[in-house]
């Protein structure tokens, strides 16, 4: 038997429920000279209001009235109108039961209404069963059965005869489907298929499992993982029909549903459903690895480019106080020689009897060095990360299917030469004649072509950025003429609100346009523009002051002590009883809302709060976290997302009061900035307008009704004016929008005419004309700053840029007048002055007890803070400490784990090595560093060896730069213990790397990853800390 479909209350009453609205009843309920003909048959009041009201309610929604059921007042307020008589003319219908069955025989009659059974009620079932395909959900067919009962005027069967029906149609569709694409795979093609849930990558997980564990990374290492993905399923021939007629929400539910599965759920399947779902994987799986494989590409590119300009910047930072003096000399040569030109004296002797021609030869040559330091570029420095690409790149293009717009065929055509080892440098056609690549490629020696590729790769990640190169399957660089309407199908068939004709929407905008500012010179002229006036040729726009009544912030403040205390969990129960928000997280594959209520809150809040499901299954005690799990991997996605919040802002939207906040056609849209982790910074999420640290920009839309209609998570570095749209277009809400107010960042020419085109009109508010803000201060101060702005320019005419504040203090130093360090460390950062903040000194003090002691509690009471103000504000994390605290806690709990250092240990009895240097870390089975000095320690010959090996030796690099010792002495140096341990490790690559041709591979391997900040998982945890304290020192 199939599934029954259930369709929530609400549903059922959005389907069958009475038109309220204004613009409902006008469209459905008003009657025609013919209706009034056959009412005014009835010769009582209310005979003849109840046979138009069963008139109406047939039409639409397409039912019959119940017996007893409620009218609405709107409904019988809109048809009395019509007929001239009141709701009490109503009461007396239907006082015999035979009258509303005669009239309603009769209406069937006159209008040819019909019942659903007979020939009538198989043409729909037919109809509904090949319909069935193309509905997204299980609300959708049944509003598609409904409209199409209506248009045949068929009357609307029971509900549960609508939803037996739409669940039949529903399961057989999905079958049908299922059965079509297992009828088109060869019996090849299905072992192929079935082998992915027998197979093991790794021996650890099914093929099935681990061709799905995939994202886009930084690095290629990264690349070459998803490489080897793509290039299994490519051996996987499927025909090129084997989703031909298949909708793509259809294709889209089965991947998810195989995403979704284990490999026992899979075989536990019926046949056809389980080959449906692998050959839909395999085939959406190789778009979406070809597009994180572009992504990767686009990441290390972008990594590429931001190290090159980190190397230029740290070149200029280097020589700013050579550049000062180096000034500072010319300014001196340079007035010198002016005097002596005023004077009449020989300018020779100016330069002879200073640093003389031999000191002015090196100022000239120091200058000229200079010069090109200071015009460093970029292009300069790639060619180092040329490895990188050498280790992914071809592979890369031999297994991506690359097609190009005719403006890019020379790019194509290089990278065709690039694919089959023919590098000609001289093929540089696909440059603009203005690309600075031109004179970096010039300047390599003849027969280097590793500059070219590098330009090639460069330029082929900004031809996939604009569309000008796509991949034939591809779900984000796809073709785009894919994505649009021909133009032929819209000039034959099509209506659109504006002329196909560019040069007609050209000239009727600038028509518009003419209008708008001979209208603005009349205003102007008159002295009529709504808030603002134009003088001397500047147009001046009055600053809107807020006009709150006298004692509204009291009234704010005393409703919000009104307001009682409110559990989070109990909000989420209150805010679903009233909108059914939760009816949006449907079931993957049947469409039923979650029947598990209280398991979904707890998922939803777990990712609200950042809580995690396995915390939230320690929270609470109605579920496991295996329940949890199995509610987030059916239930919950991020359209039911989108869903969700659109129900809640409709539900808004209907408030009465919402009406005081704005009519819901106007909002506006802005990023925020959000940090991630340091690892961020390696996915090309860092963004110079936020800093150096790495994050994501949440986009959001708010109507001028406060509701946020739409939010999307976008990258740092991405534009933000194309999500103007998305915003937009996206639910209901945003259609409902005609005046869209956003921020210079998210203007653009395209988004400007696009928006025009679909009727929006954008306002965009950009920055102060006089350039960044200083200073802030409050309105109500604007007065007296006013006039000490006169004060001063009366007093200082000649000062017009000087210091805002005089320091001049009277009195002893107060809290308000403590110095603000932020300004001092901004102001030394500008002027190149390095500087030490107080906050520093005080934790290097601290963290040096911390690390003395060991005893938070009296270090807390000796810094006069809170034990936990101490951890959480001054105290650093520090590596060692970290290595040791983790390596003995393993010890406890699992003494049969492998030793803190890489390789393996034969005994768990530490015994110093003959050599052991003086200042060596001793060997205790905790420290890593001191397994390497250990009798029992033993290599490993592998690759995974050498990579841990490594690893460890660029994590004690940066330890030995950071707690080098001050001290003067040069034993003191070279006896440091990190530098030891370097030393060691250093001595175990070098043998591996002598030992054989295959051990050499291996640690150039590791030395390739490590430089591409490709760690081994042993030790990228330490790393990345240790690179995070040294960035913030």
């Amino acid at each position: 038997m199939p599934r029954r479909v259930t369709l929530t209350d609400r549903q059922k009453d959005a389907l069958l429920r009475l038109p309220t609205s204004q613009t409902d009843l006008l469209k459905h309920y008003t009657l025609s000279d013919e209706d009034f003909g056959h009412i005014r048959l009835r010769r009582r009041a209310h005979n003849r209001f109840g046979f138009a009201l069963q008139l109406c309610v047939l039409r639409y929604p397409g039912r019959v009235l119940a017996p007893g059921e409620l009218i609405p007042a709107e409904v019988i307020e809109f048809i009395g109108a019509q007929l001239g008589l009141g709701a009490d003319d109503l009461v007396d219908y239907a006082a015999r039961e035979e009258t509303r069955h005669e009239h309603l025989a009769e209406l069937r009659g006159l209008y040819g209404f019909r019942t659903f059974s007979g020939r009538g009620a198989s043409e729909l079932k037919e109809w509904l069963f090949r319909e069935a395909e193309m509905a997204v959900s299980n609300e959708d067919i049944a509003r598609r059965f409904v409209a199409e009962c209506r248009r045949t005027r068929t009357v609307l069967p029971a509900t549960s005869t609508i939803e037996r029906l739409c669940a039949a149609a529903l399961v057989d569709a999905e079958r049908r489907i299922e059965t079509r694409i297992a009828s088109r795979l060869p019996m090849s093609i299905r072992e192929q298929l079935l082998a992915l849930l027998e197979e093991t990558a790794d021996d650890r997980v099914t093929r099935f499992v681990w061709l799905r564990q995939f994202e886009p990374g930084s690095n290629s290492s990264s690349a070459n993982r998803l490489l080897d993905r793509l290039e299994y399923l490519q051996r996987v021939d499927l025909p090129e029909d084997l989703l031909a007629g298949v909708p793509a929400h259809r294709v889209t539910r089965l991947r998810r549903q195989g995403e979704r599965y284990y490999a026992d759920g899979m075989r536990d399947l019926p046949e056809d459903r389980r080959l449906a779902i692998l050959a839909v994987c395999v085939s959406e799986w190789q778009a979406m690895l070809a597009d994180a494989v572009v992504e990767t590409h686009d990441r290390i590119v972008g990594r590429l480019y931001r190290a090159s300009e980190r190397i230029c910047h740290a070149k200029v930072a280097d020589e700013a106080g050579v550049v000062r003096d180096t000034l500072k000399s010319f300014a001196e040569i340079g007035g010198a020689l002016v005097d002596a030109q005023d004077d009449g004296q020989p300018l020779g002797d100016v330069i002879a009897s200073g640093s003389g021609w031999d000191g002015f030869k090196t100022l000239v040559a120091m200058a000229t060095r200079l010069t090109a330091t200071m015009a460093d570029d970029p292009l300069n420095h790639v060619l180092d990360g040329y490895h990188r690409f050498r280790r992914y790149a071809p592979r890369m293009l031999r297994l991506l299917d690359l097609r190009a717009a005719p403006v890019a065929l020379p790019l194509l055509e290089a990278v065709t030469a690039l694919r089959t080892g023919l590098n000609d440098a001289a093929m540089t056609s696909f440059l603009r004649p203005s690309s600075k690549w031109h004179r970096h490629l010039r300047a390599q020696r003849a027969g280097d072509a590793r500059l070219w590729e590098i330009a090639v790769l460069f330029h082929l990640r900004d031809a996939f950025r604009s569309g000008d190169v796509w991949l034939t399957r591809s779900r984000r660089y796809g073709d785009l003429k894919h994505a649009l309407v021909p133009a032929q199908a819209i000039a034959e068939g099509g209506r659109l609100a504006v002329p196909l004709r560019p040069e007609e929407w050209l000239a009727d905008r600038q028509a518009r346009l003419d209008m708008r500012l001979r209208e603005l010179g009349r205003a102007a002229r008159a002295g009529t523009i709504p808030g603002g006036s134009i003088e001397n040729g500047v147009l001046h726009i009055e600053k809107l002051e807020a006009a709150a009544p006298t004692g509204a912030e009291d009234l704010v403040l005393d409703l919000y002590k009104q307001i009682p205390p409110t559990r989070i969990t109990d909000l989420l129960l209150e805010v679903d009883a009233a909108t059914g928000f939760t009816e949006a997280f449907t079931h993957l594959r049947t469409g039923a809302p979650c029947a598990d209520r209280i398991g979904l809150m707890n998922v939803i809040l777990a990712e609200g709060i950042n809580l995690g499901l396995r915390k939230m299954a320690d929270a609470t005690n109605t579920h496991t976290f295996w329940e949890l799990i199995r509610i987030g991997r059916w239930h919950v996605e991020g359209e039911a997302y989108d869903r969700a919040l659109a129900m809640v802002v409709e539900a808004q939207a209907a408030l009465p009061m919402a009406r005081f906040w704005g009519m819901g056609t106007s909002a506006s849209s802005d990023g925020q900035f959000f940090v991630a982790t340091e690892q961020g910074e390696a996915m090309n999420l860092v963004n110079a307008k936020y800093g150096n640290t790495p994050g994501l920009k949440a986009y959001s839309h708010v109507s001028d009704q406060y509701a946020p209609f739409a939010t999307q998570v976008i990258p740092a570095t991405a534009s933000e004016a194309p999500y103007i749209l998305d915003g937009l277009l996206m639910n209901d809400a945003g259609r409902h929008i005609r005046e869209q107010f956003t921020d210079t960042g998210g203007f653009t020419d395209h988004v400007f005419a696009a928006c025009a085109i679909l009727g929006y009109q954008v306002r965009t508010y950009k920055n102060r004309r006089e350039g960044e803000v200083l200073f802030e201060i409050f309105a109500s101060y604007r007065e007296w700053f006013e006039r000490y702005l006169e004060w001063r320019s009366e007093w200082f005419p000649n000062e017009p840029d000087g210091l805002l504040f005089p320091l001049i203090r009277s009195g002893g130093r107060i809290l308000e007048e403590a110095t603000q360090f932020t300004n001092v460390t901004r102001i030394c950062r500008e002027l190149g002055i390095p500087i030490v903040r107080p906050r520093k000194l005080r934790g290097t003090r601290i963290n040096w007890l911390l690390r003395e002691s060991q005893n938070p509690q009296q270090v807390a009471e000796l810094a006069q803070h809170t034990v936990q103000t101490l951890i959480r504000v001054y105290a650093d994390p520090h590596p060692q400490i970290a290595m040791v605290e983790i390596t003995r806690f393993h010890q406890q709990t699992d003494p049969s784990l492998s030793p803190p250092a890489p390789g393996r240990c034969v005994s768990a009895t530490p015994e110093p090595v003959g050599t052991m240097p003086k200042n060596g870390p001793r060997p205790d089975c905790i420290n890593a560093a001191g397994c390497l000095f250990c009798t029992q320690h033993r290599d490993i010959e592998s690759e995974d060896h050498v990579w841990s090996l490594g690893s460890l030796r660029h994590l004690k690099s940066l330890e030995l730069a950071r707690y080098r010792p001050s001290s003067s002495g040069k034993h003191l140096t070279t006896e440091h213990p990190a530098l030891l341990v370097i030393d060691r490790l250093t001595a175990k690559l070098r043998f591996f790397e002598e030992s054989s041709e295959v051990r050499r591979l291996w640690v150039e391997e590791a030395r390739a990853r490590i430089s591409e900040g490709d760690y081994h998982p042993a030790w990228d945890g330490f790393i990345r800390l240790a690179e995070l304290r040294q960035r913030s020192a």
